[in-house]
């Protein structure tokens, strides 16, 4: 099991501190700009976004959801199923990328990278935090995190391209 997170990018906690200052107005526009894109459940977002809550965005292009994971996400070892997690950084990165530009529709992942730390199970609540560093016009970097309930163990870091 991996301990606390020990560093923090520099972008990780300038887009932390920008979110900490944005007006409440301009707060609570992303929030429901994030929280009506992940609304959408067709296919399969029917079948992952049901246990996704938007819990905080930012105009910076950070997000805050968390996520219950249900028996139906779980692996035969009773862990949350590696796909599931690459579609959580997905979702979630694409979030990030709503938060940051506000005509944005979200966007197709050209490089997805995840690495798997340690093993969520059924009935865990986690916390994903994602940040949009750069949004070019045809390109977005973003980075994932995703954390158990208490942030103080990482389950998945997964940056996305």
């Amino acid at each position: 099991m991996l301990g606390t997170l020990a560093r923090r990018t520099p972008a990780v906690l300038r887009a932390a501190r920008e979110m900490s200052s944005t007006t409440g107005t301009a707060r609570a526009a992303v929030l429901e700009r994030c929280r009506t894109f992940a609304v959408n459940r067709d296919g399969y977002n029917g079948f992952l976004l049901p246990s996704l809550t938007v819990q905080d965005a930012s105009p910076a292009g950070k997000v805050v959801c968390e996520f219950v994971v249900g028996e139906h996400h779980a692996n035969r070892h009773g862990t949350l199923h590696g796909g599931v997690t690459s579609s959580l950084v997905d979702v979630v990165s694409t979030l990030a990328l709503v938060a940051r530009l506000e005509n944005s529709s979200g966007g197709v992942s050209v490089d997805l990278s995840v690495t798997f730390l340690s093993a969520a199970r059924a009935g865990e609540k986690l916390r994903i935090e994602s940040t949009c560093h750069k949004a070019g016009r045809t390109l977005a970097f973003t980075n994932t995190e995703i954390f158990s309930g208490t942030l103080t163990e990482v389950h998945v870091y997964g940056p996305i391209h």
